[in-house]
């Protein structure tokens, strides 16, 4: 069972899907270097790096607003008892969109912004999560099982505030 696992580490197929990835991500930093270069000769060094930083702040704001309405949207696909694979592509694309909108540089935010409009997010994000079905499959088992159970494993809400809501809805009113 160890060699299998072994072979299918060393695969040539994946070894050659991570030099490509590899490839992509050190483009982006050499096009993204290549466009700082270029804007520094009009704008100036300070205020282009002020400028490069500042354009991650709003990003997160929206992508995070985003993700939370996602996640909304994923919970009540669960709880009408349907797999949310749409909602599971679009939050996929939201994550690849808010990881590039935080890395410094023009280029990759604007590949960021692009990954923020729908069509372009669910596309990508139906790619990534082809990959990622087994994984997917369980965390919805796991939602479906505590949206009917309704007890959350959620570490932000503990089992004791669970039950103390569940006793104050079977009081009566006096």
């Amino acid at each position: 069972m160890r060699n299998e696992n072994l072979r299918a580490y060393f695969d040539e197929a994946r070894i050659l899907r991570l030099f490509f990835l590899e490839l992509l991500v050190a483009l982006l930093i050499i096009a993204d270097t290549f466009v700082y270069i270029l804007l520094s000769e009009y704008v100036g060094v300070f205020i282009l790096l002020a400028a490069g930083g500042v354009t991650a702040l709003p990003g997160i704001y929206i992508v995070y607003n985003s993700i939370q309405n996602t996640l909304g949207a994923v919970r009540a696909r669960v709880r009408m008892g349907r797999y949310p694979r749409l909602e599971y592509a679009g939050l996929a694309g939201l994550l690849l969109s808010g990881i590039l909108l935080v890395l410094p540089g023009f280029f990759s935010d604007i590949i960021g912004v692009l990954l923020y409009i729908l069509p372009i997010r669910l596309a990508v994000g139906l790619l990534i999560c082809s990959r990622l079905e087994a994984p997917l499959n369980d965390a919805y088992e796991h939602l479906k099982l505590e949206e009917y159970t309704g007890l959350s494993t959620h570490p932000a809400v503990p089992a004791a505030e669970t039950q103390s809501n569940d006793e104050t809805l079977t009081q009566e009113p006096s």
